[in-house]
């Protein structure tokens, strides 16, 4: 009895290190995923370093203590601050465009000193995209205590000071930040839902090769592209379709706002589809064998999912991870999908996205079809 257990153990193990190419990337994968989260959350050879968060500064005040704030702000390590007038800022926060900024109140001086005499305590006003409300928390740090060090004339100082801060979410839809946060949720995993649908196309893709259908498929009276790109559209209609799936029931089940354009909604889920179905057909076209191809395609995932933004809150990554993560199709997808649903952008908005996940589609499949080196069928 145990020679048979001791054979059903050899033979697997046998049958796992047969496919060297296998061994070698299950190995790498979980080694490459822990290696890029130590150097991302570690600081790694130097490579920790952040750029500093831009932050729209409102001067309603123009006093020597506004001045001094910005002065601050400035020569701190975290904040950029910009000097802009108040619509300007609240367009750009709602639209995206930038995540956080500041209000200083006409009047701000004067209550600041007043304040140090027990009298009304002067007030800022914080502003903040919505869907980062984890990262305002953190910034509303260093602008209270530069305002504290501005109003003293001091470095930073521990000394609550007469100032207090109110913290305003900016959206054009005027929802909540639970709403807003279900939004960006559901939008992030209907995204990471379709690129792990992007591995099963790949893995099946593989299976009819190990099959031997690719050999048929050269006898055929057509080439062998047009199985490829059949292959493409379908892949993308079943990713359309769990898109659209996951979307509806966070409209349903969550009150998840759609208050864009349904047309540029429709756009980016169609876009969205065929970038993820041509990621598909690249990985299967990467891998000679099931394994193979399957630890690849999980790296590209998760790589894809982590830096896209759809685990971590960005603002956590260095500066080269986030310059990374703009140009990744994962990003561009729930940009896209937050500009649709809970940013009430228009049909514009979604074209610049839209076009850029067409081009990887596109990208993805040629060089699929160039990597499956199936020979066209002569006439």
């Amino acid at each position: 009895m145990l020679r048979r257990l001791l054979n059903i153990v050899q033979k697997d193990l046998k049958v796992y290190l047969s496919d060297r190419r296998a061994v070698i990337i299950s190995l790498m994968v979980p080694i490459a995923i822990a290696s890029f989260l130590a150097v991302i959350f570690g600081g790694v050879g130097g490579g920790g370093s952040k750029k500093a968060t831009a932050l729209l500064f409102v001067d309603q005040d123009n006093s020597p203590e506004s001045q001094r704030l910005f002065d601050r702000l400035k020569e701190g390590k975290s904040l950029a601050p910009e000097r802009v007038t108040e619509s300007e800022a609240k367009e750009r926060i709602a639209s995206g465009k930038a995540s956080f900024g500041v209000v200083v109140p006409k009047g701000f001086g004067a209550k600041a000193m007043g304040g140090m005499m027990g009298g009304e305590k002067a007030s800022l006003n914080f502003l903040f995209d919505p869907s980062k409300s984890t990262e305002a928390g953190i910034y509303r740090g260093p602008v209270i205590q530069s305002a504290v060090s501005a109003v003293l004339n001091k470095p930073m100082s521990d000394y609550p000071g007469p100032i207090q801060i109110e913290s305003t979410p900016v959206a054009k839809t005027g929802l909540t930040d639970r709403q807003v946060t279900m939004a960006h949720a559901f939008a992030g995993m209907a995204v990471q839902g379709i690129l792990f649908g992007s591995i099963e196309l790949a893995m099946g893709l593989i299976r009819e090769r190990q099959r031997g259908f690719g050999k048929r498929l050269r006898s055929a009276p057509f080439n062998p592209i047009w199985f490829l790109l059949g292959r493409w559209i379908s892949g993308a209609v079943i990713a359309m379709f769990v898109m659209t799936a996951v979307l509806i029931f966070g409209v349903f089940a969550f009150k998840i706002p759609l208050q864009g354009s349904v047309l540029g909604l429709g756009l980016t889920i169609v876009c969205s589809g065929l970038m993820s179905a041509g990621l598909g057909l690249l990985i299967s076209s990467l891998g000679r064998t099931e394994p193979q191809s399957r630890g690849l395609s999980v790296f590209i995932v998760l790589f894809l999912n982590m830096v896209g933004g759809a685990w971590f809150p960005s603002f956590l990554f260095p500066e080269w991870v986030q310059t990374v993560g703009k140009a990744l199709p994962s990003t561009w997808a729930v940009n896209a999908l937050d500009a649709m649903t809970w940013r009430g952008q228009g049909l514009s908005q979604a074209l610049l996205p839209s076009a850029i996940l067409l081009g990887f589609a596109v990208l993805f499949v040629a060089i699929a079809s160039r990597k499956a080196s199936w020979e066209p069928v002569q006439a």
